[in-house]
């Protein structure tokens, strides 16, 4: 099970490494499976497509040396589609979003920072499916 727990404490290693961010993100890379697990139709199409050009250009993708920390906030796909109070601290997409969520997987939004600071760089869509974590952003723009 994903528990926001093993979500932060993977993100927190990945900080503590020496492994590139690309490298990081493209190993979050979400299936077809996956995708459809999480979102409804046509929404999972969209994102198929989305999501595979999104992760075969990561290579100008990196980190900031100065982010030394990780903030994270975790949710559930349930708890997002049903109108929870956890939408205020997910961007403000996932009410676009609720119509098509599928499941009660635990979902993240987490954002490196410097120590001691709020403001960094920001992802969203760390969602636990199929027994491993997975990354899918900004998952409305597939909407448009």
């Amino acid at each position: 099970v994903g528990t926001p727990e093993q979500g932060q404490k993977m993100l927190e290693d990945f900080v503590a490494s020496d492994q590139s961010l690309a490298s990081f993100i493209g190993g979050l890379k979400p299936t077809k499976e996956d995708i459809l697990a999480v979102y409804k139709q046509p929404l999972a199409d969209n994102l198929i497509k989305t999501y595979e050009a999104m992760y075969a250009s990561l290579d100008g993708l990196k980190m900031n040396p100065e982010h030394n920390d990780v903030l994270s906030i975790f949710s559930t796909t349930a708890k997002l589609a049903s109108g929870s109070d956890d939408l205020k601290y997910f961007p403000s997409g996932y009410g676009e979003l609720k119509d098509f969520l599928l499941g009660d997987y635990p979902i993240g939004f987490f954002r490196f920072v410097k120590q001691g600071e709020t403001r960094g760089f920001s992802f969203d869509g760390l969602i636990f499916v199929n027994d491993r974590w997975v990354l899918m952003p900004k998952a409305w723009r597939g909407l448009k």
